[in-house]
């Protein structure tokens, strides 16, 4: 499993108290509220030291764990 994958997991895992299969699979706003998805973006951005364009910022509710993790690897230049 690649780092940001893991990291993301047991984030949501421990700080949202998530099934970690559920985290795998489903899209975010079926995991948590939407303050909590701002809780979510808000680590994302200080773990990785970027900001999210507006336009992934708005849907990421609607993302899987997959897609933010692609998502962040582009961000991060493929690491």
């Amino acid at each position: 499993m690649n780092e940001i994958r893991e990291f993301l997991i047991n984030y949501i895992v421990d700080k949202f108290s998530v099934d970690k299969e559920d985290v795998k699979t489903e899209p975010m706003c079926y995991l948590m509220d939407s303050l909590d998805i701002v809780d979510l973006i808000m680590e994302i951005e200080t773990h990785y030291n970027f900001e999210f364009e507006e336009d992934f910022y708005e849907t990421i509710g609607e993302r899987t764990l997959d897609e933010i993790v692609e998502y962040i690897k582009q961000k991060n230049g493929g690491r």
